[in-house]
């Protein structure tokens, strides 16, 4: 561990508030194959890249539709380690995740995820996710990419999509 590691590890002389900020963090990342982290971006892209793969190219943007599906798939796999890169609060009308919020955002500032649509009601997802798929896939084990693979089809069956036609390859 380096120097900048164990001044992030030791609390004395921290404030209360600083040390709830680094322990949050501690909480919603985890080691991933590699010794890489996972992120709440990570498992998101990954989805994208499913829902990519499955012919669906857009699916609604409303928090109130989405965030739901993502806490119900959470709290069916506690089991699983990923459903702490995941935190709802669920004190309103839906589970609303800032986790999730803030990497929507993120894939939509990198490129993968567009918002383009005149009213803004569709993600819609840039088939440039394909190239990242291999570098953060590697980030989790088999059993982690059959739980996000459930997600993107809980998806699929809950949320408004548009599916694109698959090409027919002779």
């Amino acid at each position: 561990m380096d120097r900048a590691q164990k001044s992030l590890t030791n609390f004395r002389g921290w404030t209360p508030i600083m040390q709830k900020f680094l322990s949050v963090i501690r909480e919603t990342e985890m080691k991933g194959g590699h010794g890489m982290i996972k992120r709440a971006e990570d498992l998101l892209a990954i989805v994208l890249y499913e829902l990519h793969e499955q012919g669906c190219n857009k699916f609604e943007a409303s928090a109130a539709s989405l965030h739901p599906v993502f806490y119900e798939w959470r709290e069916k796999n506690r089991t699983s380690q990923l459903y702490k890169l995941l935190v709802f609060d669920t004190r309103d009308r839906f589970p609303f995740s800032e986790t999730i919020q803030d990497a929507l955002d993120a894939l939509q500032f990198s490129g993968y995820l567009e918002r383009t649509n005149p009213k803004g009601i569709y993600f819609e997802i840039n088939p440039k996710i394909k190239k990242l798929y291999p570098a953060i896939q590697e980030r989790f084990d088999e059993n982690e990419i059959v739980l996000i693979r459930s997600l993107a089809q809980k998806i699929i069956e809950n949320i408004k999509t548009v599916q694109e036609p698959r090409p027919v390859s002779s």
